[in-house]
């Protein structure tokens, strides 16, 4: 799809629009999987399944909340689901399943000497965002 191009929107059938997904507080780590979203709900811990078509939000995490909180990068590669927390990485291993999230048990991958904002994996690698300006 050319976002730059001066059909987009028009007879590409696709639309633009704002997901809003209800009962959130502070919505963070935007993630595909399947034709769904997953993202996380910082302030609640909670870990949202949510269909962009409808704005059905699921809490995949109802019962590990406190682990979940304060988190602000997500990610999944392969069929793990990656997070980061302060300077903490996190993952939970084998927990894609079709397009469902299923079994959490976060593990400690590593600790960085900064806080991270932002995670992205591509097969063996790990991106890390950061606010901190370098000196």
């Amino acid at each position: 799809m050319n976002l730059n191009s001066s059909t987009f929107g028009k007879n590409s059938g696709f639309k633009p629009r704002t997901i809003r997904p209800i009962g959130v507080s502070a919505l963070y780590g935007l993630t595909g999987l399947g034709n769904n979203l997953l993202a996380i709900d910082t302030y609640r811990g909670f870990l949202l399944q949510i269909d962009p078509k409808t704005d059905n939000t699921t809490v995949v995490n109802p019962d590990l909340t406190l682990a979940l909180r304060d988190v602000t990068g997500l990610a999944i590669w392969d069929d793990n689901l990656w997070f980061t927390r302060g300077n903490e990485v996190y993952f939970c291993p084998h927990v894609v399943q079709g397009n469902s999230i299923i079994n959490l048990e976060p593990q400690l991958f590593m600790q960085l000497p900064d806080a991270a904002t932002g995670i992205a994996v591509y097969e063996s690698t790990l991106y890390f965002a950061c606010d901190r300006i370098a000196s």
